[in-house]
């Protein structure tokens, strides 16, 4: 049976683990580096929300926010596990986890070949706007 909890640092080298494996990028030197990652679940102790089947990681998601929006960050679930509501759940919790810091409003950053992302996500209520262009600049190289 899938339950949810907040994820610790001891759950880091799981974390990169589904994320390599559901084929998500991963720039293990600057933003998914342990290091990084622990500082984030410093700053953001709640947002870190995993799926586990017994002792598991099966599915992951972050809420992070600006203070101002909120987004849905790195969701991931393991190749078996999906097509089951997984994925729609961790949105929900991180909906409720982003909710429950004030935040009003909740995206998501989806490449736009990723079909099955965006299906999940306009079911799940979110509106696809194609009209934003998204820019993006790296300060640090590899970040």
């Amino acid at each position: 049976m899938v339950t949810f909890r907040r994820l610790k640092q001891a759950d880091i080298p799981e974390m990169l683990r589904l994320w390599k494996e559901s084929g998500l990028p991963i720039s293990p030197k600057t933003r998914e580096a342990p290091r990084a990652l622990r500082a984030e679940m410093r700053r953001n102790p709640g947002g870190f929300i995993g799926a586990v089947d017994g002792e598991v990681m099966v599915g992951v998601v972050l809420a992070t926010s600006d203070g101002r929006k909120g987004y849905v960050n790195r969701l991931a679930v393991a190749t078996p596990y999906r097509h089951r509501g997984l994925g729609t759940r961790l949105i929900r919790k991180a909906e409720s986890e982003l909710r429950s810091r004030g935040i009003r409003i909740v995206t998501a950053l989806i490449e736009d070949d990723n079909e099955a992302s965006l299906a999940m996500f306009e079911k799940a209520g979110y509106a696809i706007r194609r009209d934003i262009i998204y820019v993006r600049k790296e300060l640090v190289k590899d970040a």
